[in-house]
């Protein structure tokens, strides 16, 4: 065969130029639908975050304000209060185990300070508490306060804790 100057000839797959536009088309038409429809597994992942998340409460029955200035581990959302009065004040962490076989904690880190002053890292008392849940398919699931450390007491009035059940309420000694 012979091509005159303004003639090429297009060879494709199988030896069909058809069959190879066909192809590319397709793939492009995949690329294209894949980047503009939504991903069902992210959304079904973000929609379980939060579920079945448990509550502990920590409870301030002492003369100190606790600020909570650190908390780290899987919540589900923020605590409901970051600063407790003294006597009575409260707040509610909300831990979510997103697997069921492992382990999760949550570290809350507490400053305790006089509440007619400002809290200072370098005087005031130092709480941590680590939250645990091990969620089971068999058998009783482990949700429990796993520590409660007073790294460093207040300086006047010592202070001392009650754990029952997912409660932990600090009193004065």
């Amino acid at each position: 065969m012979i091509l005159n100057a303004g003639q090429a000839e297009t060879s494709g797959f199988g030896g069909s130029s058809r069959l190879s536009m066909v192809l590319v088309l397709f793939i492009l038409l995949c690329i294209v639908v894949s980047t503009f429809l939504p991903n069902t597994i992210v959304a079904e992942e973000a929609a379980n975050i939060g579920a079945g998340s448990v509550e502990f409460h920590v409870i301030n029955n002492t003369g100190y304000a606790f600020f909570m200035y650190k908390i780290s581990g899987d919540i589900a959302q923020n605590p409901t209060s970051f600063n407790l009065r003294p006597n009575g004040g409260s707040t509610t962490v909300f831990v979510v185990n997103p697997s069921p076989v492992g382990l999760t904690k949550v570290t809350s880190s507490f400053l305790v300070h006089n509440p007619r002053f400002g809290g200072d890292f370098d005087r005031d008392g130092l709480v941590i508490v680590t939250m645990a849940v091990r969620e089971t398919t068999i058998g009783i699931p482990y949700r429990r306060f796993d520590s409660v450390q007073i790294a460093r007491a207040p300086l006047y009035n010592p202070i001392g804790y009650l754990i029952s059940g997912l409660t932990l309420t600090f009193n004065n000694l």
